[in-house]
């Protein structure tokens, strides 16, 4: 079961509708409004809630939080995660941004698993 230590929440209005992104990993736009993260982008959180249309407020995990994630494919526990091109945990390969280490294994597409958020780098 997935558990979630935050140090609290930050705030930002959805560049759309996010109400079935929930718990995937989302990038900050150059109009200051969040949206799903692309594959290996750089992601400044997790959603915690689902906001359904533009403008309404958008929750995000932060740096240092242990938070629950969408998994985007099966990974071992322990490894550096990155985003995919629908905003769910990865593993992360060469390139990627890695937003958090894994503290459970995914068995399959779409569970939801515990991440610490730790802004990571570039996956070598």
């Amino acid at each position: 079961m997935a558990s979630e230590n935050t140090l609290g929440y930050l705030t930002y209005q959805a560049a759309g509708d996010l109400s079935a992104k929930q718990f995937c990993l989302v990038k900050l736009s150059a109009a200051d409004t969040v949206d799903t993260a692309g594959a290996g982008e750089l992601c400044i959180g997790v959603l915690q809630n689902n906001p359904n249309a533009a403008g309404l407020v958008a929750t995000v995990s932060r740096d240092g939080d242990v938070t629950r994630v969408v998994a985007g494919a099966a990974f071992s526990a322990g490894v550096k995660l990155a985003s995919d091109a629908n905003g769910k945990a990865v593993l992360a390969t060469t390139g990627d941004e890695v937003i958090g280490i894994s503290n459970q294994a995914a068995t399959a597409l779409d569970e939801v698993v515990e991440m610490t958020q730790t802004h990571g780098g570039i996956a070598a």
